[in-house]
Parts: C-alpha cells; structure tokens; sequence
C-alpha cells in the first residue's frame, strides 16, 4: 500500500511540477511568481487530492519515500525562484528563508482549501507580501526591477 501511496504522490508532483514551473512569466520577479503562485492554486483548487498529499508530506508519519517525492517538487519550485531573482549561487541562508516561506504559503492554500477561511486573493496577497518583506530584508534582491530581455 506504502509503493501505491508513493507512485501517486510521484505522479501527482510531476503533474504539479508541470503547472508551476511553466508558470513564470512576467516582466519582473514579482510578476513571474505571483505567476506561479496563481497557477499553484489553481492547480490545488482543481485537484484537491493533490493537495492532501503534498500537505500531508510535511506531517509526522508519512512515509520518507512520499515526503521525499514531495519536498523534491518544493525544491524544484525553489530553484525556479532562485533563477528568476537571479541567485545563481544562492546561500544555505537563502535556501532556508525560501523553504520558510514556501511552507507558509502551503498553509496558507491548506487553509483557503479546507474551509474557505481565506479568499485566493487573500492567500495570494499575504504571500507576496512576506515575499516582498524577505526579498529585500534577506535576499537582497528587488523584485520589481524588469528581467533583461532573453537572447
């Protein structure tokens, strides 16, 4: 049962994967993970199942395997932002503040899922706005600076 739980999650983060990472695109940093954020939600908002899973990969008693599946996604998704701050080498430091701030952000969907205590502009809004708060206090990094155009 533990091999079926697991392919799922794995097939359920690659199709999650698929959404988000296609999903950045703007002029700026700001415009391209709101991106992502909006795609994220709505991609938990059409497959609930997805969403428990990944929520319950962070909860004590999953297995290492399917918590594993999805704290790879996390990172995936991570690696992403990095690149579009431009951190090409980002700093242990870095890679903490933006795991933090991921994992607040999947609470905050679990949440607007579970009971609708949250609207999706609110999820989106206070997202952004620790982003905001932790770019320029801990990255180091202006969201709102334009990206250079691609060769």
């Amino acid at each position: 049962m533990e091999e079926l739980y697991a392919e799922v999650s794995r097939v359920a983060a690659e199709r999650m994967d698929a959404v988000q990472l296609s999903a950045f695109r703007g002029e700026t940093p700001r415009e391209q993970i709101a991106a992502f954020l909006r795609a994220h939600m709505r991609a938990m908002k059409r497959r609930p199942g997805d969403a428990v899973y990944r929520s319950r990969s962070i909860d004590a008693g999953v297995s290492a395997a399917v918590a594993g599946i999805w704290e790879a996604s996390r990172q995936r998704a991570i690696d992403k932002m990095f690149q579009t701050l431009g951190l090409d080498k980002p700093s242990p430091r870095h890679r903490v503040c933006l795991r933090a701030w991921i994992a607040f952000h999947d609470r905050l969907v679990a949440g607007w899922l579970a009971d609708h205590t949250l609207t999706e502009r609110e999820v989106l809004q206070w997202s952004l706005s620790q982003l905001d708060h932790l770019a320029h206090d801990v990255l180091g990094v202006d969201l709102l600076c334009p990206l250079p155009a691609e060769a």
